[in-house]
C-alpha cells in the first residue's frame, strides 16, 4: 500500500502567490522540493486525508486519481485542510464515469455539526433538502469523538485532539493513528500545536513506526517554548523528546515533518540540515514523496 505525501505545505502553500519575499523569490526561481502545495496524504487507492483546493493537481503531478477513493478523513475543516467542492466534484462528471460507491467523510463532531449549519446557510430550505438528500444517497459524513478507536475499511483508527481550535470554538483539529492490516501503525499529526496533557496521556502505553508531525514554524526562534496551534523545529523536538519518553517512539520510528509555512526562514535543504543536527532521525516531506 503506498503512501504518498500528496502535499506538504501549510495554508499560503510555498512559494504563497501574493509574496514576493526572499523567500518565496528564491523558491521561484529554484523550485524543486520547496515548491508545496496544500497537505494532503495518500494511504493507497481507497484512503486519503485531508483535501484541498490543489488536489487535482496533486492527482495529475503523482500520476493518481480518485476513482477509488472510498474514505476521506480530515483533519479541521480550515479550507487548506478541508475543500467540500472537491468531494462533491465527483459528481461534476459529464461522461459520469465516476464508480458509484459511496464516498465516506470522516471529521470530528463538532466539524460535522460546523459543515451542517454552512450548508443549511447557503440554500433555501426546499433547495437545501434536496442538497441534503444527494448528498446523504451519494457521501456519508461521518462524526467522530476524540481519543475513539474506529473501523475504516481495512484501518483501524485512533483519534486524538490537538491543540489548534477553530473560530474560538470546540473544533480542535484531529489527528489519527492509525494501523494497518500488517501490523504497522502511523500516526498523521498535523496543526498539533503542542498537545494537551489528556493527549499526552492517550498515548501512554502506544506505539508508532511511522510519525508525521507538523513543522508549520520551521526555523522561527520567536515562538512560545511549548506553542498552540502549530510547531516549529524547536517545539518539533520538544514533541519527540516527551514521545520517546513515554517510549511512544523509538529509534527504529520513521519521523516525517511537514506543513512547511514559507515564512519559517528555512529552505528545504537548511531545515533538514537543522533536524540532521539533532539526536532524532527527521526526513522533511515533500510533495510526491512515496513511503
Amino acid at each position: 500500500m503506498n503512501l504518498i505525501f500528496l502535499g506538504t505545505g501549510a495554508a499560503e502553500g510555498v512559494p504563497a502567490m501574493y509574496c514576493r519575499c526572499e523567500y518565496c523569490t528564491q523558491v521561484r526561481k529554484t523550485g524543486g522540493k520547496d515548491l508545496r502545495t496544500r497537505s494532503a496524504f495518500r494511504i493507497g487507492d481507497r484512503y486519503q486525508i485531508d483535501i484541498n483546493f490543489d488536489n487535482n493537481w496533486q492527482m495529475h503531478r503523482c500520476g493518481i486519481d480518485m476513482y477509488a477513493i472510498e474514505h476521506i478523513l480530515i483533519t479541521h475543516t480550515h479550507a487548506d485542510h478541508f475543500q467540500f467542492e472537491e468531494i462533491v466534484a465527483k459528481e461534476m462528471s459529464v461522461s459520469g464515469q465516476a464508480n458509484g460507491k459511496l464516498l465516506n467523510i470522516y471529521m470530528s463532531l463538532p466539524a460535522k455539526a460546523w459543515i451542517e449549519n454552512l450548508l443549511a446557510s447557503l440554500y433555501t430550505p426546499k433547495v437545501y433538502e434536496k442538497k441534503l438528500r444527494i448528498l446523504n444517497e451519494r457521501y456519508r459524513i461521518h462524526g467522530l469523538e476524540y481519543f475513539r478507536e474506529y473501523h475504516i475499511g481495512d484501518l483501524d483508527v485512533e483519534t486524538l485532539k490537538g491543540s489548534h481550535r477553530l473560530r474560538e470554538g470546540d473544533e480542535y483539529a484531529m489527528n489519527y493513528l492509525i494501523l494497518f492490516p500488517d501490523g504497522t501503525r502511523l500516526l498523521y499529526a498535523l496543526d498539533t500545536g503542542w498537545y494537551p496533557e489528556e493527549t499526552w496521556d492517550f498515548l501512554e502505553g502506544k506505539t508508532v513506526d511511522v510519525l508525521i508531525l507538523d513543522c508549520t514554524f520551521g526555523g522561527r526562534t520567536d515562538r512560545p517554548e511549548y506553542p498552540a496551534g502549530h510547531l516549529d523545529l524547536l517545539s518539533f523536538v520538544k514533541m519527540l523528546e516527551r514521545m520517546i519518553a513515554i517510549n511512544f517512539i523509538s529509534a527504529r520510528t520513521r519521523i516525517f515533518a511537514t506543513h512547511i509555512n514559507p515564512h519559517q526562514g528555512l529552505l528545504h535543504e537548511a531545515l533538514q540540515k537543522k533536524f540532521d543536527e539533532t539526536r532524532f532521525n527527521v526526513t522533511v516531506a515533500y510533495d510526491g514523496l512515496t513511503l
